[in-house]
């Protein structure tokens, strides 16, 4: 099953759907979020990305 996402406008309207991987290459704006877990004594968790993850840059498209 393809990921679907909600791509938005620079005013953060909803623009349908659109699949990831298609979204990524054309540029299309999404909202993002992160989140930072500490320990109690203040260490941050980090999260790795899955092998083969893609990104986009604006000389195109790379996979991690």
């Amino acid at each position: 099953m393809e990921k679907l996402l909600v791509p938005v406008d620079q005013h953060d309207l909803k623009k349908d759907f659109a699949p990831k991987l298609q979204a990524c290459q054309k540029g299309f704006l999404q909202r993002a979020a992160s989140f930072f877990i500490l320990d109690r004594a203040g260490c941050l968790f980090l999260q790795k990305r899955v092998v083969g993850k893609y990104r986009v840059f604006n000389e195109g498209l790379q996979h991690v």
